[in-house]
């Protein structure tokens, strides 16, 4: 198991691009202390971030480059079988983790992005792409965390 972790880490570092799952990152706080990125990804909760605040440091970093948080509120779903796009205004960011939820009303958050949704995000321009195959999301507002590092 750690030789392909291994292989797959160097395979991505010479040009092969292979994805990496947050679960097989290590952190440092600024503590010294390891931490799975992905076990620490849970541990911030969706009201730890105020909607169109700065991007906040997560006391993170992957290499040399500190990890950022910044949320979206990113409108309503689109349809069935339909697609929209929102424009977060970053650029030139290298993308770490989405996490998401639905909102069907201010009081009512679901744990999750439903399985239909297909998020996709440009690193050069900043813009997220939804692709919606299954469920109707137009009555729910979509709210993201995006976890990033400037490049």
């Amino acid at each position: 198991m750690l030789v392909k972790l291994i292989m797959k880490v160097l395979s991505n570092l010479f040009g092969d691009n292979t994805k990496i799952n947050a679960n097989e990152i290590a952190l440092k706080d600024e503590k010294n202390k390891s931490k799975c990125l992905d076990d620490y990804l849970k541990t911030l909760t969706l009201f730890n971030v105020k909607i169109g605040e700065n991007a906040v440091k997560t006391g993170y970093k992957i290499g040399d480059k500190d990890v950022y948080v910044q949320r979206f509120n990113c409108g309503t779903g689109p349809a069935t079988n339909s697609s929209k796009n929102y424009d977060t205004g970053l650029s030139n960011v290298t993308l770490v983790n989405i996490a998401g939820r639905l909102a069907a009303s201010s009081d009512i958050v679901w744990p999750a992005i439903g399985p239909g949704l297909r998020i996709r995000f440009n690193e050069s321009s900043g813009r997220l792409y939804f692709d919606n195959a299954i469920e109707n999301l137009t009555g729910y507002t979509i709210y993201l965390d995006i976890y990033f590092m400037y490049k």
